[in-house]
């Protein structure tokens, strides 16, 4: 959404890594969902392409290169190219589905 606080990082910023967090990571997706605070304080993470912050522990990661963004209402689609992956098969992912946390 335009009113996200983490919008001006991605409206600048030339790459974005998805990470894909895994199913023991419920905290961290609570941080990452809080606002006003410092979501990377004491988080470990590399640094990805273009600086893009790549996330310990994820199940998967796509580290784009941004391309394009369109603008509709209050939101704004951002399509990039991926770089780079990776991902750890024998780990589940975090679903959060229906406003709910669930299992695969």
């Amino acid at each position: 959404a335009r009113r996200a606080g983490s919008l001006p990082t991605f409206a600048r910023g030339s790459h974005y890594c998805i990470n894909i967090l895994a199913a023991d990571q419920m905290a961290l997706a609570q941080r990452f969902a809080t606002r006003d605070i410092d979501r990377f304080a004491g988080v470990p993470w590399a640094e990805g392409a273009g600086g893009a912050p790549v996330l310990a522990g994820a199940v998967a990661t796509f580290e784009c290169h941004s391309r394009h963004r369109y603008y509709g209402g209050d939101h704004i689609i951002m399509i990039g190219v991926v770089e780079r992956y990776g991902y750890d098969a024998e780990r589940a992912p975090l679903v959060f589905h229906r406003g709910r946390y669930a299992q695969l």
